[in-house]
């Protein structure tokens, strides 16, 4: 295993390029056992994400057709057996009991290899609601509530003490980071239209495309770096996917009057 995060980082990017992807088990064997803080894996996730290298499941990942036939063949053996007689257990207790019993012990190697998989994709989770323009609004209204003593700061922020930042620093930095996001969300609303406009060309449209992207993971970084509480998250997702079903009902609709 790599010493060092920067070692580490490397050897994945080199592995993510060649397949533009990598497992999560991949990030457990060569990020060192201390990468479980948050900054350390907002580093590695940040860096992934702008070379296009997704992260996912070792389920997901393609096997080729060799592989495919000899699964199917397991599973059609699986399912001829005659399945043992076993006692049946009516007590919810006992089989409670019975169901845990048959669960070994975690290792020390598989606690932390659990502990970076469930950081990464909280991280990862937070990352992508924060990044839609919708809930970048949001964070602004929060943000702008707190600075006006509309909302409790400490119920509303959390401190970061994994960042070594206190009540005096978020103070400090609220009304720097709040004043950059609204440039930030203006700025992209201002390169959307423009990358919607009829007559542009794909280079330009790419490029501002591009330049939108850019500037929202930056918002995403200054709005993590203020700590919004946790709880306000689920309802920005929740948001975000009623839109999305909206979004499907409406081209399930334009479709059908098509045809």
């Amino acid at each position: 295993m790599p010493a060092t995060l920067e070692e580490s980082l490397k050897l994945l990017v080199e592995r993510g390029k060649s397949r533009g992807f990598l497992t999560y088990e991949e990030l457990n064997e060569l990020l060192p056992e201390d990468t479980v803080a948050p900054e350390k894996i907002d580093k590695v996730l940040m860096t992934l994400d702008e070379l296009g290298i997704d992260i996912i499941d070792e389920s997901e990942v393609p096997k080729p057709d060799a592989e495919v036939e000899e699964a199917e063949a397991v599973e059609e053996d699986l399912a001829t057996e005659i399945p043992e007689e076993t006692e049946r257990i009516d007590d919810p207790v006992r089989m409670y009991l019975t169901q845990m019993g048959q669960i070994p012990l975690l290792t020390r190697e598989e606690e932390i290899a659990l502990a970076k998989k469930i950081e990464v994709t909280r991280k990862r989770y937070r990352a992508k609601v924060l990044e839609s323009d919708l809930s970048l609004r949001e964070a602004i209204k929060i943000l702008e509530k707190v600075q006006a003593g509309q909302l409790p700061f400490d119920r509303t922020l959390r401190i970061s003490t994994a960042l070594e930042i206190d009540r005096e620093d978020m103070l400090r930095l609220l009304p720097l980071n709040l004043a950059t996001l609204k440039k930030i969300h203006e700025r992209n609303r201002m390169d959307y239209l423009a990358a919607t406009r009829h007559g542009i060309s794909p280079e330009e449209k790419a490029e501002l495309l591009k330049r939108i992207r850019s500037r929202r993971r930056k918002a995403v970084a200054l709005v993590e770096e203020m700590s919004i509480n946790i709880d306000r998250i689920p309802d920005m997702a929740r948001r975000l996917k009623e839109i999305h079903q909206r979004m499907e009902e409406c081209a399930r609709e334009i479709e059908e009057l098509r045809q």
